[in-house]
């Protein structure tokens, strides 16, 4: 999708946390990967989202 959508390569920034971690647990609580986690808010957990969903909600997010 990155590749695809420059738009979203260039205006997003992606970070690949511990799940596991003291951190994150204490902010989410514990969670089943795979986690997609938008602006604070947990927008996938425990399944892969289809990439044309998501894709359009970060292109909606990048609009506003």
């Amino acid at each position: 999708m990155l590749e695809e959508v420059p738009a979203i390569r260039e205006n997003i920034e992606i970070l690949y946390e511990d799940i596991t971690s003291e951190k994150v647990i204490e902010k989410y609580g514990v969670l089943v990967p795979p986690v997609i986690i938008i602006n604070n808010s947990i927008y996938s957990e425990g399944h892969v989202p289809i990439i044309k969903k998501l894709g359009r909600e970060i292109l909606n997010m990048l609009n506003h």
